[in-house]
């Protein structure tokens, strides 16, 4: 009908925490819930990604903390304890890796051979290990209770503007973070390169 048009709205978006912290918790949930049923048979590199997923929602969850406790704290420690055990896990295959390139690329005696030998064999048991001790560390992360734990700590979340840095959220990530895509195209060269977290 003329004249009765709804009227203009001016250009807003939502700068409450409680407005769009839920979404981003979810979202960097999702980051890591998204890896359940693939990890299987996942290789060292989708493992590294899923530490670097699970490092995300770490830092989301410890930004929003204070106005969520008590109940956050049991939800970011079994996302620390998966940390912890993919990080052991990363390092452990780094220095196999590396101590086979010292080997291939250094004149050695044969008893330094022999001691690399069992260095290396000594990591690669311990990347199996814990590959093999996964499960009980990442099955509280999926199960629906953590889920439900969620739900019930962002009703928490204040009336309170969020910083100015925040409303930007494009400007959390690092570049090669906003392009998943090519995150994985040379997976080994990522593992030995060091990886730049942002902070929240």
């Amino acid at each position: 009908t003329p004249g009765l048009a709804a009227l203009p709205v001016a250009p807003h978006a939502p700068w409450l925490l409680r407005h769009r912290m839920p979404a981003t918790i979810w979202e960097a949930y999702q980051s890591v819930w998204a890896f359940d049923g693939n990890l299987g048979a996942a290789d060292l590199a989708t493992l590294h990604e899923l530490r670097i997923a699970a490092k995300w929602l770490r830092y989301t969850l410890e930004f929003v903390r204070e106005p969520l406790e008590p109940g956050v704290t049991a939800l970011i420690r079994p996302v620390v304890a998966l940390q912890d055990h993919l990080g052991t896990q990363h390092d452990r295959h780094v220095a196999a890796l590396r101590a086979r390139a010292y080997a291939t690329a250094t004149t050695t005696t044969e008893a330094q051979g022999k001691a690399i030998g069992k260095l290396v064999d000594h990591l690669d048991q311990g990347v199996e290990r814990l590959r093999g001790t996964f499960e009980p560390t990442w099955r509280p992360i999926v199960a629906a209770s953590y889920r439900r734990g969620l739900g019930r700590a962002e009703q928490l979340l204040p009336e309170q503007l969020l910083p100015a840095w925040l409303q930007q959220p494009e400007r959390l990530l690092p570049a090669w973070l906003q392009q998943p895509e090519q995150r994985l195209q040379q997976p080994e060269q990522q593992l030995l390169q060091p990886v730049g977290y942002c902070k929240l």
